[in-house]
């Protein structure tokens, strides 16, 4: 081969290695980019799959996140709402209340500071010279201190005028219940005592001329020991007044068997004739029987206050228990202020003084003075009406007994205000209905009804 075909086959080999190593070149690289490419599609693909992951897990973490946020601000909206209502509660409950003592003239009460839906403690009574404390009104009416407080308020005192005199009434004289009696031994029996002025009270003494005759104890009970006669006196303890009572004791008035004997001498029996059947008795002679009289008697006191409108039954024990005739006629001192039946059943139809007696057949008496007491349900002060005025406006009222117009009244207090039968002009007298107290006499203060007739 020539030189010139070597070189041509040479380079014709080198160009078909060249083109095989170009070829085996070109095969590796895109084998390597295949790889290559692969590698990248899984690390897309694992990329894409973390990615995808990591996004569920976010959201679902940003899922819980969310509940869980809106579950702690739903909690923390209701602790804001309790703290709220507590703290205006605790705002509620301190609120105060100024509740004022207006006493008209008396000495000054404390003012006291009451919660709300709280009670005011009541205060002592205040003190006003020469007025008697009626008691705490507020807008007329006496104040309920089981009211719950709900505002500021002032409550007043309410006065009625007294006698600056605050003593007792003077006892001016004393009665006994009986100025003689007539006991027999072992007998017992009771006096009483009563005062003057009614109203009036006394410490007083009881004593006994002759304790072996008779004794009596510091009430007034008597105890018959021996025959004779005593004088039982009783006084007040300064010794200012004093009456008493004679006492006859005598023996027990009883029927005793007569001491003589009778004899009798036995006849035989007569034989009667043939053919007479009759046969003669001898009636016994009769013993005449001895009259028992009564030496005393005494009305029994129960002790208790009588009242008009009422009535009550005495009872008189008679001396000696087995006395002959126990008649007696019961009668009284004054019928316009109480009758008695032949029983001994008083009828009170008024207040006042009277004496019930007790009379036997013979002429022992026994008397029971009886104090009778306004009843406070037979009478009421009417409001009839008011007259023209603004200030101050005049009233008409009335104090009625059982529908008739009473007149025999001291005053009377309503709403606070003192009513008496010459003054009628009252400013702001309150016109409801309710109660007023009332002075009858000496027979002291009772509450009556208030009634109003027309409107005022």
């Amino acid at each position: 081969m020539s030189g010139k075909q070597k070189k041509k086959t040479s380079k014709t080999t080198s160009s078909k290695n060249n083109n095989i190593n170009k070829k085996s070149s070109v095969e590796v690289n895109k084998k390597e980019v295949k790889v290559k490419d692969n590698i990248v599609k899984e690390e897309i693909k694992n990329d894409k799959s973390t990615s995808s992951t990591t996004r569920k897990e976010e959201v679902k973490v940003t899922n819980n996140s969310g509940g869980s946020l809106a579950s702690k601000i739903a909690l923390l909206i209701v602790i804001i709402v309790i703290l709220i209502l507590l703290f205006l509660k605790s705002c509620d409950k301190n609120e105060k209340y100024a509740i004022k003592f207006d006493t008209n003239g008396g000495n000054a009460i404390t003012e006291q500071l009451i919660s709300k839906d709280g009670k005011i403690k009541r205060p002592s009574d205040p003190v006003r010279e020469g007025y008697k404390f009626i008691g705490w009104f507020k807008d007329g009416e006496v104040y309920d201190f089981d009211t719950e407080v709900t505002s500021d308020m002032t409550i007043e005192a309410r006065w009625e005028k007294v006698s600056t005199d605050t003593s007792k009434k003077e006892v001016t004289d004393l009665t006994l219940s009986q100025d003689n009696m007539s006991l027999t031994l072992d007998d017992e029996s009771q006096l009483m005592v009563s005062f003057e002025p009614i109203g009036a009270e006394a410490e007083v003494v009881w004593s006994s001329s002759d304790e072996e005759i008779a004794t009596v104890d510091s009430t007034g009970k008597i105890k018959a020991l021996k025959e004779g006669t005593v004088t039982i006196t009783v006084a007040t303890k300064d010794g200012k007044y004093q009456k008493t009572c004679t006492i006859t004791v005598g023996k027990s008035a009883t029927t005793k068997p007569s001491t003589n004997k009778t004899t009798s001498t036995k006849t035989p029996a007569k034989t009667p004739a043939k053919g007479n059947n009759t046969t003669t008795t001898k009636k016994p002679t009769k013993t005449p029987t001895k009259t028992v009289t009564v030496t005393n008697v005494t009305i029994a006191d129960d002790g208790k206050v009588q009242s008009e409108g009422t009535s009550i039954s005495l009872t008189a024990n008679i001396s000696p228990k087995n006395a002959t005739n126990k008649k007696l006629t019961w009668s009284s001192s004054d019928e316009s202020i109480a009758t008695v039946d032949k029983n001994g059943k008083v009828t009170l139809k008024k207040y006042g003084v009277v004496k019930i007696t007790a009379k036997s057949n013979n002429g022992k008496t026994a008397t029971r003075t009886i104090t009778i007491y306004p009843n406070p349900a037979l009478y009421k002060l009417v409001l009839i009406g008011k007259g023209s005025g603004f200030s101050p406006i005049t009233y008409k009222f009335q104090i009625k007994r059982q529908n008739t117009v009473f007149t025999d009244w001291s005053k009377a207090v309503y709403n606070g205000i003192i009513l008496t039968q010459s003054v009628k002009r009252y400013p702001g007298f309150v016109t409801k209905e309710g109660t007023a107290i009332v002075t009858i006499g000496d027979y002291g203060n009772f509450t009556i009804d208030v009634e109003i007739q027309t409107e005022v």
